[in-house]
């Protein structure tokens, strides 16, 4: 047996001190079916509010290839503003600049998965199923 410890450290602020509050994106598409080979996934998620996103990175498992984030709709429609190569240990983009995405706008993530093995492959949460996650961080106005 191993025993771990894990430690939290909580500190407040006046909340009138805090000017915009962070919330994370977690922009999973849970339908994937991966036949054996190269597959590759689109799937746009749209705001229905302004957002301020100024942070993203990628999740899948061993099967993700390439992870690419563009924008949707708007002035800057087809934008890429993210691309990953590593499922492992995957990029972390933190933008100076937010990207602002109007209501109706959003992002779309297009990821290629090469699926070795002689099965198809799903979304899951063990090593032997794939996800393909846009994780990150916004503020609202």
């Amino acid at each position: 047996p191993i025993f771990g410890e894990a430690f939290i450290n909580f500190h407040v602020t006046d909340p009138t001190s805090v000017g915009k509050e962070a919330r994370s994106l977690n922009l999973s598409n849970q339908n994937l079916q991966l036949p054996p080979g190269r597959t590759t996934v689109t799937k746009t998620f749209t705001f229905d509010k302004r957002v301020n996103v100024f942070s993203l990175t990628s999740h899948t498992h061993k099967l993700g290839e390439l992870f690419v984030i563009k924008i949707s709709g708007g002035p800057r429609d087809g934008e890429i503003v993210y691309e990953n190569t590593d499922w492992h240990d995957p990029l972390i983009l933190n933008y100076d600049v937010p990207i602002v995405l109007e209501a109706g706008q959003g992002l779309t993530s297009i990821i290629t998965y090469n699926n070795t093995t002689s099965s198809t492959v799903s979304f899951g949460l063990t090593s032997e199923n794939e996800m393909g996650i846009i994780f990150g961080y916004y503020y609202e106005d």
